[in-house]
C-alpha cells in the first residue's frame, strides 16, 4: 500500500480548529455530519424504523423528501405554527414525530408537556431556524442545516440529546465540495456584490441538485463550523431583529411567544394581496427577503390554515451580516411600500 502524498501544491489550509459553532450545537452528545438536513433525517428513520413519521404541516417539501411516503403522516400547527397536540392524539409508541422551531421560537407549552408525557414517543426537534437553540431542548435527537444559519456550504448536523440515542454515521465522504462551493466562493470573491446574477444563479443550480444521500457534509463547512464563535453571531442577530420590531411590529407574526436568544429572520405576516407587490418592492432595492414556504407537501384541503399561512408570510433578513444601517433600509423600504 502506498503512502499518503507527499509534495505538489498546497491544499486549502486552515486554522486548527476545535470547538465554535459545532461544539456549541453538539455539546458532548452524540453527533453525525450529512451533507444536508434531509439526508441526516432518512437515515435516523431508517436506522430507527418508525412505522410512522409525523410531520407538521407547514413546513419545507424538502424536509419531507426525506420520510418515505408511506409513513407520512401530517399533523396542524395552525397560525400558532405550534403543534397542535389534539391532532397528535393518533400517535403511538414508537412513532416519531418531528416539529421545528419555527424562526427559532420553542413551541408552545402545551406541546412540550405533551413531549414530556411521552416518552415512548421518538420526537425530532428541527433547529434549522435555530442559531442558538434554547436549553434544555425538547426532542430526543436535534437537526441542524448550518448554511441557513452562516456561510458554509452544506450540512445536516444530527445530534442525539437524549440518554443512550446513537445517531447514524454517512456512508461515503462529500465528492461534489468543489461544485457546491462555488457560488459561496463567487459572492465572497465578489466584495462590491456587482456580479449578483452570476453567485445567485451559481447557488440555484447547487440547491437544485441537493437531495437525500449517504454522503458526509464537506470537510471544509465541518471545520468552518468549529472555527465561528457563535456569540457575536447572537448578539447581532437579536441587535437586528429588535430594530426590525421597533418599526414593524404591527405586522410580525403574532406568535404568541417570544423568539430564542438568535431569531432567524423577523417574519412578517401580510394581506395575501400586499405579499408578492411588497416582495417585488424588496426586491427591487436589492434586499433579498424570503418565504417560507411557497409549496407545501401536506394536502390543502386537510390543512387550510397552513396553506394559507404560506401565501402570506415574508421573512426578512435580521442575521449577523448586517447592522443598524441595513435594517434602517429594510424598515424605510417595508413603510413605503405598505403606505
Amino acid at each position: 500500500m502506498k503512502g499518503t502524498p507527499i509534495g505538489g501544491f498546497f491544499a486549502l489550509e486552515l486554522p486548527t480548529a476545535k470547538g465554535g459553532v459545532h461544539q456549541f450545537w453538539s455539546g458532548k452528545h452524540p453527533t453525525a455530519c450529512f451533507v444536508n438536513a434531509r439526508s441526516a433525517l432518512a437515515a435516523l428513520i431508517a436506522a430507527e424504523r418508525p412505522q410512522k413519521v409525523w410531520l407538521p404541516a407547514f413546513l419545507c417539501s424538502a424536509l419531507a423528501d426525506a420520510v418515505p411516503t408511506g409513513l407520512r403522516r401530517y399533523y396542524s400547527v395552525g397560525s400558532n405554527l405550534s403543534p397542535q397536540v389534539s391532532a397528535l392524539e393518533e400517535v403511538r409508541g414508537g412513532e416519531m414525530v418531528v416539529g421545528i422551531d419555527y424562526f427559532g421560537w420553542l413551541p408552545s407549552p402545551d406541546f412540550l408537556d405533551f413531549v414530556s408525557a411521552r416518552p415512548d414517543v421518538l420526537f425530532v426537534e428541527d433547529c434549522s431556524h435555530c442559531l442558538a437553540p434554547e436549553e434544555p431542548g425538547w426532542g430526543g435527537w436535534r437537526l441542524f442545516s448550518p448554511r441557513k444559519l452562516l456561510g458554509v456550504v452544506d450540512g445536516g448536523i444530527l445530534v442525539a440529546v437524549g440518554h443512550g440515542l446513537q445517531v447514524p454515521q454517512p456512508k461515503q465522504v462529500n465528492a461534489n465540495s468543489g461544485s457546491q462551493w462555488q457560488a459561496p466562493l463567487l459572492r465572497f470573491e465578489d466584495e462590491a456584490q456587482d456580479y449578483e446574477r452570476l453567485w445567485h444563479s451559481a447557488n440555484q443550480a447547487k440547491e437544485e441538485l441537493m437531495g437525500v444521500s449517504d454522503s458526509a457534509m464537506t470537510r471544509l463547512s465541518c471545520t468552518l463550523l468549529q472555527l465561528i464563535e457563535p456569540k457575536p453571531l447572537i448578539e447581532r442577530r437579536m441587535a437586528n431583529f429588535l430594530a426590525l420590531e421597533a418599526e414593524l411590529a404591527p405586522w410580525m407574526l403574532p406568535l404568541r411567544r417570544r423568539p430564542g436568544p438568535a431569531p432567524f429572520t423577523f417574519p412578517l405576516r401580510l394581506n395575501e394581496s400586499q405579499r408578492d407587490p411588497l416582495l417585488e418592492c424588496l426586491f427591487s432595492e436589492r434586499i433579498f427577503a424570503a418565504v417560507h414556504w411557497r409549496d407545501l407537501p401536506s394536502p390543502v384541503e386537510c390543512f387550510p390554515i397552513e396553506h394559507q399561512l404560506a401565501k402570506e408570510l415574508i421573512s426578512l433578513p435580521c442575521d449577523h451580516r448586517y447592522g443598524a444601517d441595513d435594517m434602517s433600509r429594510i424598515v424605510q423600504t417595508v413603510l413605503r411600500a405598505l403606505a
